[in-house]
């Protein structure tokens, strides 16, 4: 590791309060989630500890022989790092293994090299072990994490790129004809969504659960592509949301792993509907005037409008919940929820109620 200095001890001070609001503001913006069961305002004042913790004690440690930007990079980092792996810890605790034993094994190397120079200097030797201690440690630190950033820069990625943060056995898949994607042949794993069932699954279990109830309602609904399902960190509170440049769903990860899979079957759904909705303005606007004016396409000249001028809820909340495309979408996705409740407790035979939904089973 680098024990040059190459910065001043103000450049390095100041270094320090620049970059650290500057990955706070990021981190806030593509990654941060509440530290269950700790509440929003105590998780934020736990980040800003940790940051200003981390950061004083890593000034205090390189101040003096490795004032650089590694060491800058270090400091503000691990803080991050650490708050990510407790919140993150159950839907990226594959990732995160493979990053310690990452850690781990280069460690080990660093402190074999350090270990075995030959030592040539004429101090005493107990002051040069001592030495050596020290700089493995801080050798350690760093190698842990360079390796750790790797997940912080996962995470982010999922809000900004759209790489989801859970793995899916089931890939994206559309289907004008055939039977392939209906509930009745996919129907154990539409029961992944009974009450019995959901909590016991792993991350990978239910995010396949997802992309097939995504893949259901692409064929049920007649979309000419695809809707790819991720998990990822979505701002605010926004449970999940449709990006329909690269016909993504996107299903917040605290919604994810907390909410009941009636309420994950609902998001899908709903997002779903806005695809739909979507290529319903496509054909309104490939159509002949003359045919706008039927009964079915009243709705779409509202969508068109709404969509061109989405309210999504932040400034008024009121305003987002009345829009038309979004009632319809509540509309549908309520009805679906309910068939899909029903053909699960028909299947586990636990079912009491009739059927009086739009049947998804067969065409």
């Amino acid at each position: 590791m680098n024990n040059k200095n190459t910065m001043s001890l103000k450049c390095f001070f100041y270094s320090h309060l620049f970059w650290g609001l500057i990955f706070m503001y990021l981190f806030r913006v593509t990654t941060f989630r509440v530290a269950d069961p700790l509440s929003l305002i105590q998780s934020k004042c736990l980040l800003w500890g940790l940051l200003i913790c981390s950061t004083l004690l890593g000034i205090g440690l390189t101040c003096k022989r490795r004032r650089n930007h590694l060491s800058l990079l270090v400091n503000i980092a691990l803080p991050f790092e650490l708050y990510t792996l407790y919140t993150y810890r159950s839907c990226l605790s594959w990732q995160i293994l493979v990053s310690l034993i990452a850690a781990v094994v280069l460690s080990v190397g660093y402190i074999f090299i350090i270990s075995t120079t030959k030592i040539a200097s004429r101090r005493p030797r107990a002051l040069i072990i001592l030495k050596r201690i020290r700089h493995c440690l801080l050798g350690m630190r760093t190698i842990t994490t360079c390796c750790l950033l790797l997940i912080v820069a996962s995470v982010a990625a999922g809000t900004l790129f759209g790489v989801s943060l859970t793995r899916s056995s089931v890939s994206p898949a559309k289907e004008k004809t055939g039977s392939t994607w209906t509930i009745a042949n996919n129907i154990d794993t539409v029961c992944r969504f009974s009450e019995t069932k959901w909590y016991t699954l792993s991350s990978e279990e239910k995010t396949t659960a997802m992309q097939v109830i995504a893949n259901i309602e692409c064929r049920y609904l007649g979309l000419p592509h695809e809707l790819t399902l991720i998990t990822a960190s979505l701002p605010g509170n926004t449970l999940a949301s449709y990006d329909d440049r690269t016909h993504t769903i996107k299903i917040d990860i605290d919604h994810f792993e907390e909410s009941p899979p009636d309420e994950i079957i609902d998001s899908i759904c709903h997002e779903a509907y806005h695809a739909y909705q979507y290529r319903l303005c496509d054909a309104y606007d490939s159509m002949d005037d003359q045919y706008r004016s039927l009964l079915d396409f009243y709705d779409v000249a509202f969508y068109k409008q709404e969509f061109q001028n989405y309210s999504s809820g932040e400034d008024d909340f009121y305003i987002y919940y009345i829009q038309r495309c979004e009632v319809k979408a509540r509309s549908y996705a309520k009805s679906a929820v309910a068939e899909y409740e029903y053909k699960i407790s028909k299947y586990l035979g636990t079912d009491e109620t009739t059927d009086n939904s739009a049947d998804k089973t067969a065409d």
